[in-house]
């Protein structure tokens, strides 16, 4: 017990630091800020005539602490209230939000409790000089007033801040500190080789193809020679010929002459075919005349390959990536040991779900 207090104590500052980094573990996200809209929302016919009702039923135990339909409530009206603050006058939109994310709260708070238990069972608290400090810090200097405007007594208040701060550094201890002894820099290295695979440095091929088609192979042949001189000749961007190109079709019999969009594809894509062609061309430059049978008619197709662009792109160095990476297993890391603290702690304590079906909603709008 001694270590694990010095253990949080020096780590404080550091806790304060991180704590954004892994809340997501303490408080889910709850994903449908894209489908609340205002003036779909205030508008709605249901807005004067519909009441947002709370069936107050027990919906968890964890152990002898009942989590009650009006405790999911209030943590969803926080969240609701701090990320929609145009929509709190909407029963709708509040309604859907609380739909959409009962559940997640439900999980939070029950794992809440859990650690809450954890932290009792070793005799964890935080000092009255710390708790005082944080009250000061979130209360501001008129702690009482800023209370009452709140409606919430200095014990409720302490309490809570209490439980939050104990549940952080229960979790900075069990989850965030382990993740962080297993995130050595032999894991960066290798994810680093693995990111090398998927994005090497490479080059980006800008393209048309001229293909000429023809019912009889030595009207083709002469045709794709004709076209080849002519853009030589020219030497311009094929799709500014086009017309040009159309004229020139007209002079041999069920021929076609085509110029396709401009392809831009990486050399990792690009097929092999192709990029034999393009690799020897120099920038704004025509390849030689290319045959091949079509898979589509049997038919003979000579193709012109213009090579309008080449990009190099390097790939990402170490010291680029490596705090990204290290990031990626950090959360994934998090999430990890995350899952099985809790499911240990769901094994030590006793937890009962009391939601009666699947369908089960404890709100309702009618």
């Amino acid at each position: 017990m001694i270590i694990f207090a010095t253990i949080c104590c020096k780590s404080k500052i550091k806790l304060k630091i991180s704590m954004k980094f892994f809340i997501k573990i303490l408080i889910p996200f709850i994903g449908i800020a894209p489908i609340l809209n205002a003036n779909d929302f205030m508008n709605s016919p249901l807005e004067k005539t519909a009441n947002l009702n709370v069936n107050n039923t027990v919906l968890a135990k964890v152990e002898d602490r009942a989590i009650t339909a009006l405790d999911v409530k209030k943590r969803l009206d926080t969240s609701f209230e701090r990320s929609f603050p145009d929509l709190i006058g909407s029963k709708s939109a509040r309604f859907q939000f609380y739909q959409t994310g009962w559940l997640q709260v439900l999980d939070e708070l029950i794992n809440n409790e859990l650690i809450l238990l954890d932290a009792a069972k070793r005799s964890f608290n935080i000092s009255d000089a710390e708790l005082t400090e944080e009250t000061e810090n979130r209360y501001g200097p008129n702690v009482i007033l800023n209370l009452q405007k709140q409606n919430l007594t200095l014990e409720e208040a302490q309490k809570m801040l209490s439980d939050e701060m104990v549940i952080h550094r229960m979790m900075y201890y069990f989850i965030r500190a382990k993740a962080e002894q297993n995130i050595t820099p032999s894991q960066i290295k290798h994810s680093f080789r693995l990111y090398l695979k998927e994005n090497p440095s490479q080059e980006i091929y800008s393209y048309n193809v001229i293909s000429i088609r023809c019912d009889d192979d030595k009207a083709s042949n002469l045709a794709a020679k004709e076209i080849h001189l002519l853009l030589q000749d020219k030497n311009q961007d094929p799709k500014e010929l086009e017309d040009l190109l159309k004229e020139k079709e007209k002079g041999y019999k069920n021929c076609s002459i085509n110029v396709s969009n401009l392809y831009k594809v990486s050399s990792k894509d690009l097929a092999l075919s192709h990029k034999n062609i393009l690799k020897d061309l120099k920038k704004n430059s025509f390849s030689d005349i290319s045959s091949q049978v079509s898979r589509i008619n049997n038919k003979k197709v000579a193709r012109i390959f213009y090579l309008k662009d080449l990009e190099k792109v390097e790939a990402k160095s170490f010291d680029e990536m490596a705090n990204d990476l290290k990031t990626k297993l950090m959360e994934k890391e998090l999430n990890q040991i995350a899952e099985k603290y809790f499911i240990r702690l769901k094994n030590d304590y006793l937890v009962e779900h009391k939601i009666s079906s699947k369908d089960f909603c404890p709100f309702t709008f009618e």
